[in-house]
């Protein structure tokens, strides 16, 4: 026992050089004076120091507790009671009984302590050992080894961030959740955005896509172009009223696996109206268009009437069609109130493209455009750099995207649709724009922001 007590003696007390957050600390100097636990409403300053990461911790000038290595840093008030109150807890635990050297202990050269300041004299309470019913040794500053429980060392390995306040995060109700789907031809990519409607779209290449947000209940598809790997975003109207859009392609292998259809979104709105062009109160509108890549039918009547146009040349035969339901009632919408644009990959080294379509009893061609932004009903555009082709329509049946040769080349370009960024003026459908919302009618005000991972991120 006079051992422990000539070497306790040299473990009193604490001067404390402070070091910064995650840096090793060096041990603090002891002094030889025996001390009384602190009470906690004169401690003014706290250490802890778990053997590598000490923390500092400080009262300022209005009596709230502070980080010393950051001061801005938002300290839980509440967690530094649990500290405070570590000394007094750690004094009551029960004496050691059996005195024997420090080393014994672990706390011949402890790196493990809290050290509490008040009235400019430091306390420090050092951690030794484990112990094998599992409490800790401890030297109190007053020379006394006791038995700590697991719960009080816990509390000297608390990191900074499990004291910080958090944020009060909104509660998110079903209805406010907004889904959005990337369909491309290899996967489709969905994603759940936040209250505000902010997503990632990382791992999306750039192309020309249809995205279809799904909000309350309402389905809007719009084509949307993502330019290249900087943020971009888009405006998407998803309108009060219940006006859904979809699309379904329903054929896969082939030219039409990486279609996207531009106007679904604005043909919905046109067929909500009335005739007089007005809202009529309630009710519901649905438009959905299929397309369906169809192999070669010498049986199908439409087929032998576009081939007797085009004669000898290479054909892909596309049925495109649409479904409008309002008020729960069904029927084939064959012409629409606006123009579509339907882009289609395609092997553009191919020449004398062309583009016809049987429609009732008619096979009519569709003029070639020299300029994208020509686009109007009943033309079509060779975009040969991204190799696809703009269709420009409002009747909906039996479509062909014929040419002279085959240079080698499937009917599909192989990737994802890819535009320079042109609008379309026969749909209004743009690139995207930076950091666009979704504009939800009535001004409900949720934000749906695109962003995309730039390539220096």
């Amino acid at each position: 026992m006079k051992r422990l007590l000539r070497l306790t003696a040299l473990a009193l007390g604490l001067t404390l050089l402070l070091s910064a957050c995650g840096h090793k600390n060096t041990e603090p100097e002891r002094k030889d004076a025996a001390t009384q636990t602190v009470p906690v409403e004169g401690i003014t300053g706290l250490t802890l120091c778990d053997g590598d990461v000490t923390l500092r911790f400080e009262k300022d000038e209005e009596g709230n507790w502070i980080w010393h290595d950051d001061p801005a840093f938002p300290l839980e008030q509440s967690a530094m009671d649990e500290l405070l109150a570590l000394p007094a807890a750690l004094d009551g635990g029960e004496t050691v009984a059996d005195g024997q050297e420090l080393s014994v202990y672990g706390l011949e050269t402890p790196a493990k302590y809290i050290t509490v300041t008040a009235d400019g004299e430091d306390a420090t309470y050092y951690v030794g050992e484990e112990t094998t019913d599992g409490r800790w040794y401890v030297l109190t500053p007053d020379g006394r080894v006791l038995y700590a429980s697991a719960e009080s060392k816990a509390l000297l390995s608390r990191s900074i961030y499990d004291m910080a306040v958090l944020p009060q995060l909104p509660v998110i109700a079903p209805e406010q959740v907004v889904s959005v789907t990337i369909l491309t031809p290899e996967r489709t990519v969905a994603f759940l955005t936040d209250e505000n409607g902010v997503f990632s779209l990382e791992g999306v290449v750039a192309g020309v896509y249809n995205v279809v947000v799904e909000y309350n209940g309402k389905t809007v598809t719009q084509k949307v172009e993502i330019t290249d790997h900087n943020v971009d975003g888009l405006v998407v109207a998803i309108p009060q009223e219940d006006v859904n859009s979809q699309l379904d392609i329903k054929s896969s292998g082939g030219v039409t696996d990486e279609a996207v259809v531009g106007g679904l979104d604005k043909e919905a709105g046109e067929q909500f109206k009335d005739e007089g062009g007005t809202d009529p109160s309630g009710g519901s509108v649905s438009v959905k268009m299929e397309l369906e890549e169809k192999p070669e039918d010498k049986n199908d009547a439409a087929q032998n009437a576009i081939r007797e146009i085009l004669k000898d040349k290479v054909t892909d035969f596309i049925d495109m069609s649409l479904t409008l339901v309002q008020n729960g009632v069904k029927k084939d919408l064959t012409e629409t109130k606006s123009v579509l644009e339907i882009i289609i990959s395609y092997d553009t080294s191919r020449s004398g493209i062309t583009v016809v379509r049987h429609h009732g009893d008619t096979v009519e061609t569709f003029e070639r455009l020299s300029d994208l932004s020509d686009g109007r009903d009943m033309t079509f555009y060779v975009d040969t750099e991204n190799r696809c082709i703009h269709i420009f329509a409002s009747k909906f049946s039996t479509y062909a995207i014929s040419s002279e040769t085959q240079n080698g080349g499937s009917g599909s370009s192989g990737g994802s649709v890819v535009t320079g960024g042109n609008s379309s003026p026969a749909t209004g459908d743009v690139g995207l724009l930076p950091y666009a919302a979704l504009a939800l009618s009535g001004c409900t005000g949720i934000v749906l922001t695109f962003r995309r991972k730039r390539k220096d991120d």
